[in-house]
Protein backbone atom coordinates (compact mmCIF):
# COMPACT_ATOMS: atom_id res chain seq x y z
CA UNK A 1 0.00 0.00 0.00
CA UNK A 2 3.01 2.56 0.91
CA UNK A 3 4.22 1.77 -2.83
CA UNK A 4 0.75 2.47 -4.10
CA UNK A 5 0.43 6.01 -2.06
CA UNK A 6 4.38 6.77 -3.55
CA UNK A 7 5.21 7.15 0.39
CA UNK A 8 7.69 4.96 2.32
CA UNK A 9 6.81 2.25 4.33
CA UNK A 10 7.26 4.06 7.72
CA UNK A 11 5.92 7.10 6.49
CA UNK A 12 2.69 4.95 5.22
CA UNK A 13 2.50 3.59 8.37
CA UNK A 14 2.71 6.48 10.65
CA UNK A 15 -0.01 8.46 8.44
CA UNK A 16 -2.31 5.59 8.32
CA UNK A 17 -2.25 5.11 12.21
CA UNK A 18 -2.60 8.84 12.51
CA UNK A 19 -5.99 9.01 10.42
CA UNK A 20 -7.33 5.65 11.64
CA UNK A 21 -5.80 4.99 14.91
CA UNK A 22 -4.04 1.70 14.37
CA UNK A 23 -1.89 0.27 12.09
CA UNK A 24 -2.54 -0.92 8.58
CA UNK A 25 -2.24 -4.54 9.73
CA UNK A 26 -4.39 -4.36 12.50
CA UNK A 27 -7.02 -2.17 10.85
CA UNK A 28 -6.82 -5.34 8.09
CA UNK A 29 -7.30 -8.05 10.43
CA UNK A 30 -10.36 -6.05 11.88
CA UNK A 31 -12.06 -5.46 8.42
CA UNK A 32 -11.25 -9.13 7.83
CA UNK A 33 -12.97 -10.14 11.51
CA UNK A 34 -15.59 -8.30 10.31
CA UNK A 35 -16.54 -9.63 7.19
CA UNK A 36 -15.79 -13.31 8.93
CA UNK A 37 -18.19 -12.47 11.57
CA UNK A 38 -20.99 -11.33 8.73
CA UNK A 39 -20.43 -14.83 7.14
CA UNK A 40 -20.69 -16.99 9.80
CA UNK A 41 -24.35 -14.85 10.56
CA UNK A 42 -25.86 -14.86 6.91
CA UNK A 43 -23.78 -18.23 5.30
CA UNK A 44 -23.86 -21.85 6.69
CA UNK A 45 -20.29 -21.93 5.53
CA UNK A 46 -17.81 -24.12 7.44
CA UNK A 47 -15.53 -22.56 9.60
CA UNK A 48 -12.33 -23.59 7.30
CA UNK A 49 -13.90 -22.13 4.27
CA UNK A 50 -15.28 -18.55 6.10
CA UNK A 51 -11.57 -18.32 7.46
CA UNK A 52 -9.73 -19.07 3.89
CA UNK A 53 -12.08 -16.74 2.26
CA UNK A 54 -11.56 -13.95 4.83
CA UNK A 55 -8.01 -14.17 4.48
CA UNK A 56 -6.55 -16.48 7.55
CA UNK A 57 -4.71 -19.53 5.92
CA UNK A 58 -4.95 -21.42 9.16
CA UNK A 59 -8.23 -22.43 10.52
CA UNK A 60 -7.00 -22.38 14.26
CA UNK A 61 -5.43 -19.14 14.22
CA UNK A 62 -7.98 -17.76 13.21
CA UNK A 63 -10.62 -18.94 16.00
CA UNK A 64 -8.15 -17.32 18.37
CA UNK A 65 -8.28 -14.20 16.55
CA UNK A 66 -11.99 -14.36 16.15
CA UNK A 67 -12.36 -15.13 20.22
CA UNK A 68 -9.89 -12.57 20.59
CA UNK A 69 -12.44 -10.02 18.99
CA UNK A 70 -15.50 -11.14 19.67
CA UNK A 71 -15.07 -13.40 23.52
CA UNK A 72 -16.95 -16.82 21.21
CA UNK A 73 -15.44 -18.65 18.94
CA UNK A 74 -16.73 -18.57 15.51
CA UNK A 75 -18.91 -21.73 15.91
CA UNK A 76 -20.04 -20.64 19.36
CA UNK A 77 -20.83 -17.03 17.89
CA UNK A 78 -22.98 -18.85 14.97
CA UNK A 79 -25.38 -20.60 17.28
CA UNK A 80 -25.59 -17.52 19.45
CA UNK A 81 -26.75 -15.90 16.22
CA UNK A 82 -28.56 -18.44 14.63
CA UNK A 83 -30.72 -18.57 17.98
CA UNK A 84 -30.87 -14.68 18.36
CA UNK A 85 -33.10 -14.57 14.69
Amino acid sequence: MAILTNRSESTFKRDFKKYYGQSPAKYLREQRLERAAELLRMSQSQISEVAWECGFENAVHFSKTFFDKYGAWPRDYRMTQMQMS
